[in-house]
């Protein structure tokens, strides 16, 4: 099946599947060129069977919940896949979850968007492969008047391992929490909001950006792989208020390849600003 313009809009009854029991193979789902799909209820992805969703470029598909599989027959070779290669997927406060027995469960992030229709935002704890950039925006949007509202209590949470040579950008004022043991080596690029490492295990990251504004926070060491580069947009920055904050470990560097950039400091006035402040380290 293939939506490529205009807008659908389904109501919850018994749910929206991709995948039946009844189809002995594998649906797929393709999403680009200005479609929308607007599913008011929980969107299931394989029920007791096989489910593809790509979301092109151009594509939205927006859901209360995303349901990635009612295995109940325990069948392994049945599984969801979502590959979001340039479109949005914004979920409601359900977020992400699979009911039933475990299913198999690909979520290929290669570029586009993660955000939100609901005020609160959501959260998933399944394992994301990044492969290329991509954009998780606290904004939430709303699909009547197609606008965005910008609210600092809006938050998205991603609990699983994100992993892969992508990047993750995060936008919106909001806070965006990833408390898995994450292994992704790409930019890791805060345009706004705080982005919260809650994972106590120490991690290591590639080049990271902060934008004007944004805030990092880790409950762990942090480690920059070789040749990173570590950013800082200066504009509107508070004295006294680090920037990243390591609230258990230290910040370390893996050689001397690593770089260090501050733009936008010219309009500062005379002060204290702490571009990242980490734990004394034990002796």
């Amino acid at each position: 099946m293939r939506l490529d313009a205009g807008f659908r809009r389904f109501r919850d009854g018994g749910g929206s599947f991709i995948g039946r029991y009844e189809y002995n193979g594998t649906t797929t789902l393709n999403i680009s060129g200005d479609a929308v799909m607007n599913i008011t209820g929980t969107l299931r992805i394989a029920r007791d069977g096989r489910g593809v969703m790509n979301i092109g470029s151009g594509g939205m598909v927006l859901a209360r919940t995303l349901d990635l599989g009612q295995n109940w027959d325990g069948v392994s070779a049945k599984g969801a896949t979502i590959n979001l290669n340039g479109g949005s997927l914004l979920l409601g406060s359900g977020g992400m979850t699979a009911s039933g027995n475990t299913n198999t469960i690909a979520l290929n992030m290669n570029s586009g968007t993660l955000g939100t229709t609901a005020a609160e935002g959501w959260s998933s704890a399944y394992n994301m492969t990044l492969t290329g950039n991509v954009t998780v925006d606290t904004r939430q949007y709303d699909a009547d008047t197609k606008s965005y509202h910008d609210q600092a209590s809006t938050g998205i949470t991603l609990g699983g391992v994100l992993s892969g040579a992508g990047g993750l950008t995060k936008t919106g004022s909001g806070t965006l929490t990833l408390s898995g043991q994450n292994t992704y080596t790409g930019l890791t690029n805060v345009q706004a909001g705080t982005l919260a490492f809650t994972n106590t295990n120490a991690m290591t990251l590639g080049s990271i950006s902060m934008g004007a504004g944004a805030r990092m926070t880790t409950a762990s060491a942090l480690t920059l792989n070789s040749g990173a580069a570590l950013t800082f947009d200066m504009t509107g920055v508070a004295a006294n208020e680090p920037v990243i904050n390591i609230t258990a470990g230290t910040l370390a560097l893996a050689d001397s390849s690593c770089a260090l950039t501050i733009n936008n400091y010219g309009e500062l006035e005379a002060s204290n600003y702490v571009l990242a402040q980490w734990a004394a380290a034990e002796a």
